[in-house]
């Protein structure tokens, strides 16, 4: 009877070690997961503070530069603020088939069949 008693206890133990092996990989996915998407968030976080800088700069310089060509201290600047508002309205109008079009493409090549 005691080595069943034995053999009971040792599995027990051995259920309880694995249940909680289990559960410390579980916390360290999650964490290693987390870790990434953050990661990967601040960095594009960075990447689109660049990207705006270069274009505020970009546009000053071509605004600039249109000013000198114009011969006006204004013209330029009003030339690249069209420009800019051309784009949005472009973006607002065809904005949801850009955002399927780039969904699809994503769906078709990610989506395991």
């Amino acid at each position: 009877m005691s080595d069943w008693k034995t053999s009971i206890s040792k599995v027990k133990q051995e259920v309880t070690e694995y249940v909680t092996l289990n559960i410390k990989q579980i916390k360290f996915e999650a964490i290693e997961y987390i870790a990434k998407e953050r990661a990967q968030l601040v960095f594009n976080s960075m990447l689109l503070l660049t990207l705006m800088l270069v274009l505020v700069f970009c546009s000053l310089f071509v605004a600039m530069l249109l000013n000198a060509h114009f011969q006006s201290l204004y013209l330029g600047f009003g030339f690249v603020a069209l420009g800019w508002l051309a784009l949005l309205l472009l973006l607002f109008l065809f904005g949801k088939s850009i955002r399927q079009k780039l969904f699809d493409n994503y769906a078709d090549k990610n989506i395991p069949s």
